[in-house]
């Protein structure tokens, strides 16, 4: 059974390896980065390589309070359960997202 995921940082690196690591399990992967292009190169890579997950690009900068929340809305209204959130953001403040998972 495919679950869900949202990894940030997800353009490059280990978040990018974690990625496509998720989709090959089967997993939906709803990646981020602020690099819009390196997220559509990730779902385009995974695409031609058949992997039974699915790649899901949002463009996001974890600094922004307000994108994360439009993220955060955006992956609510797509899949019923988020089973990981994995936040990669090396030396980058990132904002306590678990009290808007649990809104």
């Amino acid at each position: 059974m495919s679950k869900s995921c949202w990894i940030t940082g997800a353009s490059s690196g280990i978040g990018r390896a974690t990625a496509i690591s998720f989709a090959k399990r089967g997993d939906i992967v709803f990646a981020s980065a602020r690099s819009l292009e390196g997220l559509t190169s990730l779902k385009k890579e995974c695409e031609a390589l058949s992997l039974k997950g699915k790649i899901i690009p949002l463009k996001l900068d974890v600094t922004n309070i307000n994108e994360i929340s439009k993220s955060l809305k955006y992956i609510k209204d797509n899949v019923k359960n988020l089973d990981y959130v994995l936040l990669k953001n090396c030396n980058t403040p990132v904002y306590n997202v678990k009290g808007v998972l649990n809104e």
